[in-house]
């Protein structure tokens, strides 16, 4: 449940987050190459979604964020973001004036630069989520061997004491009973002088105390 509550959700968050900037970078990119001033009304509104899209998921990230080094990164991805949009923006703002050789140059010299280390900054985040599920599973694997080797102990204890018990259980059947047994081939044989005692409450100790009567009995009769 903590593995699918936290680490896993948050780097699928992560994962769409580089996604969306991978495809941002590539259309901005393909904008400042192109000698068409035209492309750049025509991917406004794809522009503005995925615009608008970044910054949902980076406020969606930045409230799971929980150790020192997620913040650190977080923080740093945040920074580099803003110099990525500012550059975008001034190519975009350059082909609109059809200043095609200054947008190539901002393109090559800034905007390059800058997504790359967005995007790398990104990954390094979704390396952190995936270090954090490793560790969990690896957890979950602990904690399993661990349930795994207390439930054997524990069916053997089990066997070992239901072992114990069934024989004890039969002995104090059968050792009263052999001696009723044993008590009622005496009396069948005429020896009325022998003698029985239980100090059992159950059956068995009312089979032998019932047998003691009937021999006491008999005697008085003989």
């Amino acid at each position: 449940r903590e593995l699918l509550k936290e680490p896993l959700a948050t780097e699928r968050f992560v994962s769409e987050w580089n996604l969306v900037i991978n495809a941002a970078v590539r259309r901005t990119a393909a904008i400042a190459r192109s000698s068409d001033q035209s492309l750049s009304g025509f991917f406004a509104s794809d522009q503005d979604y995925t615009t608008k899209k970044a910054s949902e998921l980076q406020l969606a990230i930045g409230t799971r964020m929980q150790s020192d080094r997620e913040k650190t990164v977080f923080a740093e991805i945040g920074e580099l973001r803003k110099a990525y949009l500012s550059s975008r923006n001034a190519i975009v703002a350059l082909k609109k004036e059809g200043k095609f050789d200054e947008a190539n140059q901002m393109l090559d010299q800034t905007f390059t630069p800058a997504s790359k280390s967005y995007i790398l900054k990104v990954e390094e985040l979704q390396n952190e989520q995936r270090r954090q599920i490793d560790q969990a599973a690896a957890g979950i694997e602990d904690n399993y061997l661990q349930g795994r080797n207390l439930m054997l102990l524990f069916g053997a204890v089990m066997l070992i004491l239901g072992t114990l018990v069934s024989w004890l259980l039969t002995r104090s059947i059968t050792e009263p009973l052999a001696k009723a047994v044993s008590f009622a081939r005496e009396v069948a044989r005429g020896n009325l002088s022998v003698t029985i005692r239980s100090n059992r409450g159950d059956e068995t100790g009312q089979l032998i105390d019932a047998l003691q009567a009937m021999v006491t009995n008999l005697s008085t009769l003989v």
